[in-house]
Formats: C-alpha cells, sequence, structure tokens
C-alpha cells in the first residue's frame, strides 16, 4: 500500500456512497459520489441515518443498496491486472 493510500484511510475511513445509477447497476466503486467522510464505521451509519431523516426522498434509493456506508478504501480506482495472455 503506498502512503497516499494509507493517508487516504487514515483521514476517512469510511464513506457515504451514493450510486450514480438506479437500480442497482454494476457500477465501478470509484465512480459513486461521496455524501459524506468519517472515522469509524458507527459514525457513518448514524450520519446516514440523519441524512435520511433530512432528506426522505432517499429512502428509495437507500432500499435499493443506491445509498451505503463503505470503507474509503473502496472507492479508489481499481490498478489494472497483469496483461491476459492471448488464445
Amino acid at each position: 500500500m503506498t502512503s497516499e493510500a494509507l493517508a487516504v484511510l487514515l483521514v476517512a475511513a469510511w464513506v457515504i456512497v451514493q450510486n450514480p445509477a438506479t437500480g442497482g447497476s454494476d457500477v465501478p466503486m470509484s465512480s459513486w459520489k461521496k455524501l459524506g467522510e468519517y472515522d469509524a464505521s458507527w459514525l457513518c451509519a448514524q450520519n446516514l441515518i440523519l441524512l435520511l431523516a433530512e432528506r426522505p426522498w432517499l429512502e428509495g434509493a437507500y432500499l435499493a443498496g443506491d445509498i451505503r456506508c463503505e470503507r474509503a478504501a473502496r472507492l479508489q480506482p481499481e490498478e489494472p491486472g497483469p496483461p491476459q495472455p492471448a488464445q
């Protein structure tokens, strides 16, 4: 792990994220929108509850799994793997 990646984890270990596409479509986590950053999972969950209370129109997205708490590391762009041999 690079020092930059470690710094991201130390600053905000948990984030509230929202899927830019609705309906549980399979988009990479790196393209999800950050709605908040927190040091602990319980803080993320608590603030997610407050967010849903303040913005009740987001409840459907939450129930569909399009808004949730995730580890900050999951939002990092995926590094390309080794090239696959041609067949």
